[in-house]
């Protein structure tokens, strides 16, 4: 991760994705009961804010100052219970158990880092808590339109199945290829990505 990168692409005025949340999102949490929530690799906080707005204190996670100084900002105009931190997410440590939902959405990292993220993510939940994971898929250098052009970033759902299969804590709920109207980035209108979606329930 090139975290200056990062930092000057927030830096504009104006917000770097839209500031409406992820429609898998919405979708995915309309049944379940609002407590507590970590979302990282947060951004500014669009995903963040729907859940807060939804009844849930949220936690929300970026390696990028300048995208949490503005997601704090954001945070005290909507008068919303978000807590912010700066945090690399190679060496996070979220406490165990202490969380009934946690979403990471557009982490890109080469595999032996975004594992170890999604399994320290894992053992953050609560019994019955929730991981949902949203990502360009493997397939969308190819067929869809935006996101990392390097296949060494992306994955599939067969990918983080047979990872959280190693887990016996974790029930996978859902796990397929979703193509959606692109969801942020630079794209023609009308255009399509393809996205892994990924959701898991810790049983134990």
């Amino acid at each position: 991760m090139h975290k200056d990168k990062w930092n000057q692409r927030y830096s504009g005025t104006e917000l770097l994705w839209p500031q409406e949340p992820s429609e898998i999102l919405k979708k995915e949490m309309a049944d379940i009961p609002p407590g507590q929530a970590l979302d990282l690799a947060a951004g500014e906080g669009r995903n963040a804010f729907f859940l807060a707005k939804q009844g849930w204190e949220v936690t929300a996670v970026d390696f990028s100052e300048v995208a949490v100084q503005k997601g704090l900002e954001l945070t005290r105009k909507l008068k919303l219970p978000v807590k912010w931190e700066v945090q690399d997410l190679t060496r996070y440590r979220p406490a165990e158990g202490s969380y009934d939902c946690i979403t990471i959405f557009y982490l890109h990292l080469p595999w032996e880092e975004f594992s170890e993220v999604l399994l320290r993510a894992a053992a953050a939940l609560r019994p019955q808590g929730v991981l949902l994971l949203v990502g360009h898929d493997s397939t969308n250098i190819e067929a869809g339109t935006g996101g990392p052009q390097d296949p060494d970033v992306l994955y599939s759902p067969a990918d983080i199945t047979a990872l959280f299969g190693t887990n016996e804590t974790l029930e996978v709920e859902r796990a397929e290829r979703q193509q959606q109207a692109l969801d942020h980035g630079e794209g023609e209108s009308g255009a399509a990505q393809i996205d892994c979606v990924v959701k898991a329930r810790r049983i134990e």
